[in-house]
């Protein structure tokens, strides 16, 4: 009996047969590609919860601080504000986890939608910043302090025209925007 050598084929073959089924761990199986748009609204749920939770813990300091005594008032106040704050982001959240990725198509607001969001939101930042001019007046004349407390009243009644003019624009841009819709 002679031995003929297999050809470079038949050893191909046969190495395949016998590694066939077996995974090497250096080279990771390929995996279904993600749901980008899918695992994106997941993400954000998840933050959602977790900025509600959040909000639920400061809610529950707050109680705590109320329970403390009027000392931790301008705790009160600034936990608040904090949680005024994530109100703003919980409804972002939202807005984003409603989209539905099979018919999302992003959509560019017009101008005048542009404008009307800005004047909007400056007129939340002034109405903000009266809130703490009346703030700085409270503590200016409970401390007797007559010059603060004159430049902060002239500063609070500038604040208080801006956000009147601010209002009548926000008004006017939404007239603007339902006429052109």
């Amino acid at each position: 009996m002679t031995y003929t050598p297999a050809t470079d084929e038949e050893t191909a073959e046969r190495v395949e047969a016998a590694f066939e089924g077996l995974q090497d761990s250096n080279y990771p199986k390929q995996v279904d590609q993600l749901d980008e748009p899918r695992e994106m609204l997941a993400d954000v749920k998840r933050a959602w919860q977790k900025q509600n939770e959040v909000q639920n813990i400061i809610s529950e300091a707050i109680t705590h601080a109320q329970n403390a005594g009027e000392k931790y008032e301008s705790v009160i106040s600034d936990l608040a504000d904090v949680n005024g704050d994530l109100e703003t982001t919980a409804a972002a959240l939202d807005a984003i986890m409603a989209l539905d990725p099979d018919n999302y198509e992003p959509k560019e607001p017009a101008k005048a939608e542009t404008a009307a969001l800005y004047i909007n939101r400056s007129r939340e930042v002034i109405t903000f910043g009266k809130e703490l001019l009346d703030e700085a007046l409270d503590y200016a004349v409970r401390d007797d302090y007559k010059a603060l407390a004159k430049m902060v009243s002239a500063a609070r009644e500038l604040t208080v025209t801006a956000a009147e003019a601010v209002a009548e624009l926000a008004v006017a841009v939404d007239r603007l925007n339902d006429k052109n819709e």
